[in-house]
């Protein structure tokens, strides 16, 4: 069981250093991530092997129980934090895009610049 929930202990390690990072999501922070996902996601199927080989009692699964739950927990959280992530820079490339080479005249912290030399001339009006 002390190997189990070791594992157990190995893979919320590693998806709380993922959340720490996703708190201040950057690109980088994103690829950083990466490396953590994959450590928690090879102390799962580790974990999955084990219990999967009927080498565990009754007894010993529930005292996994409470670990187990607050994995699922941890995996939910990092999840919800991805996605976030992933929904902020989708809408921020929408926002910088215009469909061409140069983005729409706003610059890395969400503030409006000079319109580049393409836009120079032309209005546009919606309404």
């Amino acid at each position: 069981m002390n190997q189990k929930l070791e594992t157990i202990r190995r893979a919320r390690s590693n998806l709380d250093k993922l959340r720490t990072k996703l708190l201040r999501p950057t690109p980088q922070t994103l690829d950083a991530g990466l490396r953590d996902i994959q450590a928690a996601v090879n102390c799962m199927q580790v974990l999955e092997l084990d219990l999967a080989s009927g080498h565990c009692s009754a007894g010993l699964e529930l005292g996994l129980g409470p670990q187990l739950r607050a994995l699922k927990g941890d995996l939910q959280q990092s999840v919800a934090l991805l996605e976030a992530a992933g929904k902020f820079y989708q809408g921020w490339a929408r926002l910088i895009s215009t469909g061409e080479e140069e983005p729409a005249g706003y610059d890395s912290r969400g503030k409006a610049g000079t319109p580049s030399s393409k836009a120079a001339g032309k209005m546009v009006i919606h309404g």
